[in-house]
Formats: structure tokens, C-alpha cells, sequence
């Protein structure tokens, strides 16, 4: 399980890629629109990444639509937001309010994303069974 929430999380920022290579410094007014604008988008591709990445391994419609419904009930945005953005913004990530760099390193998105995937799979954990369930 900790490999798909990876996984899923490495599917949303490479689906976020934009190709402009400048860095986003925005001013505390602009900040909570680029905040929710780049989370909408960032949790769309998250879900979307598991919706696919569930159907590949076999698993039917009505356990993905259970699964992630159950996942998605589980995010806290805010918390999300509090645990990745300082990081995202420090290591010049953003190229516009919704989208990655072209040119950041995989490691440094790692890196500003993986507190929140170990906390996120800790607090999900016991939804495994509704993928595994008869």
C-alpha cells in the first residue's frame, strides 16, 4: 500500500509538469487563491492516478469507487497544504499558482511530499480491505 500512495503521489506532480521554467514568489494576497487552485488540481490527478492505477491491477470499479470515496473523505486540505506548500514555494517548485516547475527535482518534490504520505498512509491503512474484500 505505501508503494501505490507513492506512486499516486508521483503521478499527480509529474501530471502537473508546465512547461514554463520560471519560479512563483507570490505575495500574501495572491497566496491562499495559488493554495487552493494548485491542491484542486494536485488532488484531482492524486484520485484520478489511483482510479487508474487500481483498474491496472485488476480490481473492479465498485471497489476503486469505494476506495478512493473513502480516501478522498480522509484529506485534510488544509493540513496537506500546511505540510507541503513552505516546501514547495522554498525549493522554487511552482511555475504558475496550479502547476510544478519543468525543471524541479524529483527529490525535492520527494522530499516536500513524503511527511504528508506517511502521515496520509497511517490514517489510511485500514481501507486496504475494501480493495481486498469478497
Amino acid at each position: 500500500m505505501k508503494k501505490l500512495i507513492l506512486g499516486l503521489v508521483a503521478a499527480a506532480m509529474c501530471g502537473s509538469l508546465c512547461a514554463s521554467a520560471a519560479v512563483v514568489k507570490p505575495n500574501a494576497a495572491d497566496e491562499g487563491k495559488m493554495q487552493q487552485a494548485f491542491y484542486v488540481d494536485f488532488l484531482k490527478g492524486f484520485f484520478r492516478s489511483a482510479v487508474i492505477t487500481l483498474k491496472q491491477k485488476g480490481i473492479s470499479d465498485e471497489k476503486i469507487t469505494a476506495y478512493v470515496t473513502a480516501l478522498a473523505s480522509r484529506v485534510k486540505d488544509k493540513e496537506l497544504a500546511e505540510m507541503t506548500w513552505p516546501c514547495l514555494l522554498e525549493k522554487g517548485l511552482l511555475s504558475d499558482p496550479t502547476t510544478f516547475n519543468t525543471n524541479f527535482k524529483g527529490e525535492d518534490a520527494k522530499a516536500c511530499f513524503t511527511p504528508w504520505i506517511k502521515k496520509f498512509q497511517a490514517e489510511t491503512k485500514d481501507l486496504t480491505p475494501i480493495l481486498t474484500s469478497k
